[in-house]
């Protein structure tokens, strides 16, 4: 007859294998806010033996919220499926107060066909195998049990009672949790009877938005629930034993959320009540407090005060004269060093917390910090105004510069294919200035100046000066009178490849060198306008067609006194008659060829700050070199 009742029911169990919808059992909402997953959390590893008192509250919430009567299903469980009735109803009830999973805690065949001790929390088959209940309290005349399908029609049985003589009758055969010795003689304690937890706040941080509340008595553990922005139901977002929570799902910055708490007892039921108005702030992280902007060689350090539970940050960068700020590098920390900075320049920093995602979660640090940046540790001026100009010594270059205070020592390098590329240190001084010797006619040139100190160490950095073609000046120069006609011929040496020239020249009353009014392509000029008796000198100078001097010159020139011829008289043979016009007398007024203005300018002996009048004119200084400088 037993077999005869299991093969049923497993025949039972197969065919509601294909079912392919299963309800699940769930616990219906309360008071507005959705339990999510309450039995899911329940069971443990293996299972847990109850309290007395834990055991009767747990049977006063099943049988206040759970399995109406007339409830039609399937128990389902990891895969395997049975006929809901009285059976699945029995196994339902192991799982929902001990946490047991029948078949995976291998509850199948452990059937005691002694009747020996019973205890709540048993099932008991009876009827001849034909029925299954679940004892719920024992008592010294019997034992009341619950079931379901009790009537054939799916009905739910919550207080029947057997006395030990009808259980003695009934009886076929119990499955008896090991450990468990409970007799169910607790008073229920079930409903809301806990205190509504207190808010107490909710923090931002860097990790999330921190809840607390206070601690409730006779609460096992606590269902956090979140409204975000304009959402208007709760969602139930963690459960925690600990009176703090930290909500960190999908924050956006500045977005508010609400939350509120409600206790639980250890199957996951609500014992209380909820704030139903919550506790509310915008997601806005407290931004990073500066410590120090500090500038040292090579770079600047940035530092500040750790945000808490943050440990993403990013660092954002401008010169004082900028408005915009500049995104610098994401940090796991609290110090960067910015080393990517112009020389001489001074920059402000601010910092952004982030999260994990690296989206800000802050606003910015004052950035009230800033610092120069410098390339040494002891930072002195660049030189500027770095310019070369052609040197009174054949083959050889001037270069010269502002001078910078305190500096000891300059070192001067050369690119010769007057780009910002290829530096070679060509000599060192303390002087703002440095002759260049063994330049080549036609050659290219760009000088830039460092200040070292006493160690050779340098101490500044650098930005290159203009360009120069560097060319020979003329020095085979002569000078002829041509004719009498004023006219001197000049002539001197050609220089390869020299765009123009130019010829100066002066009388032995000027102080200063007067400049012809035009360039000149060959190598020889005439001189117009020579006045008789007097003393000329005559110079030249390489130039480009606008004037531009590539050469120096040859400070001595070369030299030549012009003079007329005197003419030849007749003898006179008789006294001139009054009124007759003598053919052969000399003019009476003076010369009006003389030049109209007098020269201004006069080139130096060995100086070329006495350089004619009219200085080269500079190149606009461009941006410093790209390769350094060692």
């Amino acid at each position: 007859m037993i077999k005869k009742h299991i093969s049923f029911i497993l025949s039972i169990i197969l065919i509601l294998s294909s079912i392919t919808i299963i309800p699940t059992v769930s616990a219906k909402t309360t008071e507005d806010i959705a339990d999510t997953g309450a039995n899911v959390e329940l069971a443990e590893t293996g299972w847990t033996i109850p309290s007395e008192t834990t055991f009767a509250t747990r049977l006063a919430q099943l049988k206040k919220k759970y399995y109406p009567s007339g409830y039609s299903g399937a128990y389902y469980e990891d895969g395997y499926a049975m006929a809901w009735q009285c059976y699945g109803f029995a196994c339902q009830m192991l799982y929902d107060v001990f946490g047991i999973k029948y078949y995976a805690d291998g509850f199948v065949n452990k059937a005691d066909y002694n009747m020996g001790n019973i205890y709540a929390g048993d099932i008991v088959r009876i009827r001849g195998n034909s029925h299954s209940i679940f004892v719920t309290r024992v008592t010294s005349t019997g034992y009341y049990i619950c079931d379901g399908n009790w009537d054939y029609n799916n009905g739910v049985r919550w207080d029947a009672f057997y006395t030990k003589a009808e259980m003695a009758a009934t009886f076929t055969y119990k499955i008896h949790v090991p450990g468990s010795y409970l007799t169910g003689n607790a008073v229920a304690k079930a409903g809301l009877y806990a205190q509504t937890p207190a808010l107490r706040s909710a923090a931002c941080t860097g990790s999330g938005i921190d809840v607390s509340w206070n601690q409730v008595k006779d609460a096992y553990a606590y269902r956090v629930f979140c409204k975000a922005g304009a959402e208007t139901s709760w969602r139930a977002v963690g459960k925690t034993k600990a009176t703090t929570f930290t909500y960190n799902k999908d924050l956006v910055y500045g977005k508010k959320y609400t939350f509120t708490v409600r206790a639980v007892d250890s199957y996951g039921e609500f014992i209380s009540d909820y704030n139903k108005t919550g506790i509310s702030t915008d997601y806005r992280v407290a931004p990073p407090e500066m410590k120090s902007v500090k500038a040292t060689a090579g770079k600047i350090r940035v530092t500040w005060e750790a945000s808490k539970g943050v440990s993403l940050y990013r660092v954002y960068y401008r010169t004082e004269d900028d408005k915009k700020w500049h995104s610098g590098a994401v940090i796991n920390g609290t110090a960067f060093n910015f080393t990517k900075g112009t020389p001489y320049t001074t920059y402000r920093f601010t910092v952004v917390c982030l999260n994990a995602k690296k989206q800000a979660i802050s606003g910015s640090s004052a950035s009230n910090l800033s610092a120069r940046f410098f390339t040494t540790g002891t930072q002195l001026d660049i030189p500027t105004n770095v310019v070369p100009a052609p040197y009174s010594q054949l083959g050889a270059i001037k270069v010269t510069w502002n001078a910078v205070p305190n500096a000891t020592r300059y070192h001067v390098f050369v690119s010769r294919n007057g780009s910002m590329t290829g530096w070679k240190k060509i000599g060192s001084t303390t002087k703002n200035y440095f002759i260049h010797k063994g330049c080549t006619n036609g050659g290219l040139y760009r000088y830039t100046v460092r200040c070292v100190d006493n160690k050779g160490k340098y101490v500044s950095g650098y930005k290159a000066g203009v360009s120069l073609q560097y060319f020979d000046y003329p020095t085979k120069l002569k000078a002829v009178k041509q004719d009498d006609n004023g006219n001197i011929k000049l002539t001197w040496n050609a220089i390869k490849n020299a765009p123009a020239y130019v010829v100066f020249y002066r009388t032995e009353n000027d102080k200063s060198w007067t400049r012809i009014k035009s360039a000149i392509r060959t190598n020889s000029y005439v001189f117009p306008d020579a006045q008789d008796g007097e003393k000329y000198t005559f110079t030249v100078r390489v130039c480009t067609t606008k004037f531009k001097y590539l050469s120096y010159f040859l400070s001595s020139g070369v030299s030549l006194t012009y003079t007329l011829p005197v003419p030849e008289t007749e003898p006179m043979t008789a006294e001139p008659t009054l009124g007759a016009v003598d053919q052969t007398e000399e003019p009476t007024d003076a010369p009006t060829d003389a030049p109209s203005e007098a020269p201004t300018d006069e080139p130096p002996a060995e100086n070329p700050t006495n350089a004619p009048s009219e200085s080269p004119t500079s190149e606009p200084e461009t941006t410093a070199p790209t390769n350094s400088i060692e």
